[in-house]
Formats: C-alpha cells, sequence, structure tokens
C-alpha cells in the first residue's frame, strides 16, 4: 500500500485525539474554575524516501489555558472565589495533595470537602465543620463559623491553605486537577497574598463558540484523511487491475 495511506492514518487518529480533548472543554463550559486545555496540530517530518513531499499531521496538547474566569455571585456560603492568581489544595484519596480552582464546597463527614468529594487542604490540616451553624469565608480565606444560640460569637475554624506556583511548572493530572513539575504540591507554602471572595463563584474559561469552531475544523480534518486513505486505496485497486491487464 502507498505509504501516503500511513501518513493520512495518522493524520486521522490525531484528529480523533484532539477532537476527544475539545469535546471535554466543551462539556466542561459550565464547570466551576476549569481550565481549557488546549489542542493544536502540528508537523512532524518523515524520513525516509519520499519524506521532502509529506509530513506527519501529530496532535499537540502542550498546557492549559490559566486565563481567569468570571466570578459570579451566587450567594451561597458554601461558594468561594479565588480573585485573581492562586489555588486551592485538595486532598486526594491517596494521601497526595493537587490544585483545584473549583470553589463549590460541601461538608463529608465533618470536614469541608470539594463537590467531587476531596477534603479541603488548610493550612493547618484540614477543617471540621459543626453542625448547625452559619458558614462565612472571610477575603483571607479564613473559615468562620456563627451559631443561632450565640449570634454574637464568631468561631474560627480554620484557612483554607492557597498556593501561587509558577504557571510554567503546572500540569493537569488524570483526574483533571492539576499538579507541580518540580516539586509535590504538599511542598507548596501557602501564599498569604491571595484574596478569596466569598459567596462567588469563578466560570469555567472556555469559550464554547471558539470550542465548537475547532470540532467542526477536527471533524472536517478527520474527514479529509479518511477520504485520503480512501482515494489511495482506490488508486492502488486500480494500479493493480492495470498490471493484470499488461500480464
Amino acid at each position: 500500500m502507498d505509504r501516503a495511506a500511513f501518513t493520512a492514518m495518522t493524520g486521522a487518529k490525531h484528529s480523533v485525539e484532539l477532537l476527544g480533548v475539545t469535546s471535554n472543554n466543551l462539556a466542561n463550559a459550565g464547570t466551576s474554575g476549569f481550565r481549557e486545555q488546549l489542542a493544536f496540530f502540528r508537523t512532524a517530518p518523515l524520513e525516509g524516501e519520499g519524506a521532502p513531499t509529506r509530513a506527519f499531521a501529530i496532535g499537540w496538547t502542550p498546557y492549559a489555558k490559566l486565563a481567569p474566569g468570571v466570578l459570579e455571585a451566587t450567594n451561597n456560603p458554601f461558594n468561594a472565589a479565588i480573585d485573581g492568581p492562586g489555588w486551592f489544595v485538595a486532598q486526594r484519596p491517596d494521601g497526595t495533595q493537587a490544585l483545584d480552582r473549583s470553589g463549590t464546597f460541601k461538608v463529608i463527614d465533618d470536614k469541608l470537602c470539594f463537590v467531587n468529594g476531596m477534603p479541603v487542604v488548610a493550612e493547618q490540616g484540614t477543617i471540621t465543620v459543626p453542625a448547625g451553624g452559619q458558614l462565612d469565608i472571610a477575603e483571607d480565606g479564613t473559615v468562620n463559623m456563627k451559631f443561632p444560640t450565640n449570634p454574637v460569637t464568631t468561631q474560627v475554624l480554620g484557612r483554607i491553605k492557597m498556593v501561587n506556583p509558577p504557571p510554567r511548572t503546572l500540569l493537569r493530572d488524570r483526574d483533571g486537577l492539576f499538579v507541580t513539575l518540580d516539586q509535590p504540591v504538599e511542598q507548596l507554602k501557602a501564599d498569604q497574598t491571595i484574596k478569596v471572595r466569598g459567596k462567588f463563584l469563578e466560570s469555567s474559561n472556555v469559550s464554547t463558540a471558539n470550542a465548537m469552531l475547532q470540532i467542526i475544523t477536527q471533524s472536517r480534518a478527520f474527514d479529509m484523511n479518511m477520504k485520503m486513505v480512501q482515494t489511495v486505496s482506490e488508486n492502488d485497486k486500480a494500479a493493480n487491475s492495470l498490471l493484470g491487464r499488461a500480464r
């Protein structure tokens, strides 16, 4: 078979892979704090006979777009958004820590957790939330609670740990959370300058219009490469037919 078929097949394969990345972006357009994963095609040179006239089209997902989303008021005391750069820290089931921008919290087994069930890491361990009180998250990340029986006194439950590693060190992990390349998240020091807005949520930074355009482009690239494979196959059949007649 003509080597063009293998070249086109490579392009089709990577078109499907990028289509999966873009579809995931679009599916998370309404997910609080989600960071869009960038997806591109890049050219990879071929080696060997006929190489100057052909090249592979390779899918490339180098990094996530870290631009902040829009902050939207929710009036929900279990919502908080980081205003500017910075990250919340989540405790994974295996004991490791990871970074998250989602500020949707809930209480599980008396612990303050993210909506995915992972505990929120505080500057001192985790945050235990007693029942029957009203939660309030201050600008510096301190979690306070007031009780109807004693509305004057505020109980400090802890301070949410927030970090701000260099963007170039961030990598999205398999579970969708981010980790740092140069050191474990557990070793990152809390950044006291990060500000939080309680009763707000940060929207996803995915542009739905751009994602739809990417899906159309990637789908057409897949169709074009599959058409090339079909054309090569038809050319091979025609060549074999001519050779058969010549004999």
